[in-house]
């Protein structure tokens, strides 16, 4: 299959387009990845599973620590 000078011009402008909007995409929104996972809290010889969840972007790093929804209350 031949592509001619036209047909590889044309294909590289749409593909140069989309990139640099991808591109103006990614630097304005500040959140890109939401992570959630449990971890492990010990306090006082109990443990605790404690829900955290993470929003990271290129500017951005936030942390969420969750309230415990066990019936422990820890003193």
């Amino acid at each position: 299959m031949y592509c001619g000078a036209k047909v590889l011009t044309l294909i590289s402008f749409v593909l140069g387009a989309i990139s640099i909007g991808t591109l103006s995409l990614s630097v304005a929104t500040d959140s890109w990845l939401f992570t959630e996972e449990e971890m492990e809290c010990e306090v006082d010889n109990i443990t605790v599973m404690v829900p955290v969840q993470v929003r990271s972007g290129l500017f951005r790093f936030c942390t969420i620590y969750s309230e415990m929804n066990s019936g422990v209350q820890v003193a």
